[in-house]
């Protein structure tokens, strides 16, 4: 997916990497999220295949969002993210363009 290598760009972190690091959770987190709303109705196996973990763990993230969403690191990570936009294509795929916003 293109979306983990601008997540890659944007962080400096590989989500696809097998690690317990909190970068590298929260950056799965807010992949999970992004993917959820861009394809509401993907598979929860589907998304963890991308990273290369069970669904079970997909589900731990997506839940997980609402307590560290409150955590200034994690708030650095998804600002990083956010600058990213998705947009379908008619062959259902997920791609992005990077957007630049004005830092607040």
């Amino acid at each position: 997916l293109n979306l983990i290598r601008r997540i890659e760009d944007e962080t400096g972190i590989d989500i696809r990497v097998r690690t317990n690091k909190r970068e590298s959770f929260y950056s799965r987190i807010m992949f999970f999220r992004i993917v959820k709303k861009a394809s509401p109705k993907i598979t929860l196996t589907k998304m963890g295949n991308y990273v290369g973990i069970h669904h079970s763990t997909v589900i731990h993230s997506l839940k997980t969002y609402e307590i560290v969403k409150r955590y200034p690191d994690f708030r650095e990570i998804e600002r990083a993210i956010t600058g990213i936009k998705l947009y379908k294509q008619s062959t259902n795929k997920i791609y992005c363009n990077h957007i630049t916003y004005p830092n607040e």
